[in-house]
């Protein structure tokens, strides 16, 4: 993946200045000119006005309390895209451009977050016998991602309080009630 990067990176300028020859052949000289000056005016302006889209979305996902997880993944798109609008060619302006179609983005972000998922190892370690952490082994593993909606012991009533007896053993806590979260 790294080295297919890379040789997009050192192939991208050649491939600008390919498509400016064959487009100034196809179109003339000042046609050409104007449709990458165009284009660039485009992009900053549509660079600038979703900057500014994607800045009040993290504020009110701050503000709710979660993590901007989508937006800093769009901002970075944004970020690849104003840079991509720098050359001066057809081919980094179509790649650019692409960068900027919400859809797109999330079409990468999808296949990014997938990629992670298939190459990143998860251990799941439980307490042990003592409170030692230990390598959880053997048995049905459900991967979730949750939030904590209350705790037993955060209970005001007594009443509600796990009694001692119907704890797990070794386990010094009562049980936690959880919920799954919504994934983005």
């Amino acid at each position: 993946m790294n080295t297919l990067i890379a040789l997009a990176f050192v192939a991208l300028p050649f491939l600008d200045i390919a498509s400016l020859i064959k487009a100034g052949s196809l179109f003339g000289f000042l046609p050409t000119v104007g449709l990458v000056l165009g284009a660039g005016l485009l992009g900053t302006w549509l660079v600038r006005h979703q900057g500014l889209t994607i800045g009040r979305s993290v504020q009110a996902t701050l503000a709710a309390g979660r993590l901007p997880v989508v937006e800093a993944f769009d901002g970075a798109c944004l970020l690849i895209a104003g840079g991509l609008f720098l050359f001066p060619g057809l081919v980094s302006d179509v790649v650019a451009l692409a960068l900027l179609i919400p859809g797109v983005r999330a079409a990468l972000r999808r296949m990014l977050a997938r990629r992670i998922r298939e190459e990143a190892a998860t251990v799941l370690w439980t307490s042990g016998p003592g409170g030692i952490p230990q390598p959880m082994d053997g048995g049905d593993v459900i991967d979730a991602d949750y939030e904590v909606v209350r705790s037993e012991s955060d209970s005001p009533s007594p009443a509600r309080a796990a009694p001692p007896a119907a704890l797990p053993p070794g386990s010094a806590e009562p049980p936690t009630i959880v919920r799954p979260k919504d994934p983005c």
